[in-house]
């Protein structure tokens, strides 16, 4: 029996969701050093669309502050679809210092690598 095989076509940054007691504001993500400003400690998520053929794992690639550290990974799950991309959402607790970020899709060919035009998402704590 062959195995499936998974290949990313495309992907990017949908949306970074900001969560509050009556649902969420949806706002465009931010490249370093720009950003988007939550509150610290709200739940934040981080939105991928990505089109592909199988079965894919996007993973929030996210590390603390401008340094990176500490880094931690947190598998998206999928919450829908936009014009032919399914979306994929990674939730986090924004600490004080605010986050970096990139998502790292597993696919059969190995990672496919999804930044910000070209850098870092950036989310600040406000």
């Amino acid at each position: 029996m062959l195995a499936e095989y998974c290949a990313v076509q495309d992907a990017y940054v949908y949306q970074i969701r900001v969560y509050s007691g009556s649902g969420y504001t949806a706002y465009s993500p931010a490249a370093a050093p720009n950003c988007v400003y939550a509150p610290k400690g709200s739940t934040v998520g981080v939105v991928v669309a990505v089109r592909s053929t199988g079965t894919v794992y996007p993973v929030l690639h996210y590390g603390y502050g401008n340094w990176w550290w500490p880094v931690n990974d947190i598998l998206a799950k999928p919450i829908g679809t936009h014009n032919g991309y399914t979306l994929y959402e990674a939730n986090i607790t924004l600490p004080d210092s605010g986050v970096r970020y990139v998502f790292k899709i597993y696919h059969t060919g190995g990672i496919y690598w999804v930044n910000v035009g070209g850098g870092n998402g950036q989310i600040c704590a406000s």
